[in-house]
């Protein structure tokens, strides 16, 4: 359930609206952090306890596999003299990943309002204030 309909609001829950902005191939460091958020964002998220997962191509870049899609980006090369170099080095770096902790917060709370909506609508809760106090509480 979004946070707009457990709010009972329409429009952009954040400020505005998501914007993509992309890079350049020469800014090695952004493409590795990138690639690592990607990688690391079901981690993160709470959805599984690797980096491995079905649909991910995080093997590909840790375990120098091919699954037949993925090209690995330049900056990976840039990491080691050998392949293995490269891999145990992404490795370390992906290991060494902190997510952003607000985000954890904000994807914890939909899990709990997701879960507990019936017992809230029950109660006669307001969930807009029962979300605003733990926004509150939480900074």
């Amino acid at each position: 359930m979004s946070f707009n309909a457990l709010l009972n609001r329409k429009g952009h829950f954040w400020e505005q609206r998501y914007t993509c902005h992309g890079f350049p191939n020469s800014d090695k460091q952004r493409a590795l952090n990138t690639i690592r958020y990607i990688h690391a964002n079901p981690k993160a998220a709470g959805i599984r306890e690797g980096f491995f997962y079905d649909f991910s191509n995080y093997g590909t870049y840790e375990q120098l596999t091919t699954d037949g899609i993925t090209q690995w980006h330049p900056a990976f090369f840039e990491l080691g003299t050998s392949l293995e170099e490269c891999a145990d080095k992404y490795k370390g770096f992906c290991r060494r990943y902190t997510p952003n902790f607000k985000l954890l917060f904000v994807i914890a709370l939909a899990k709990l309002c997701d879960s507990k909506r019936n017992e809230v609508e029950r109660s006669n809760i307001n969930v807009r204030d029962c979300f605003i106090t733990l926004t509150l509480h939480s900074q």
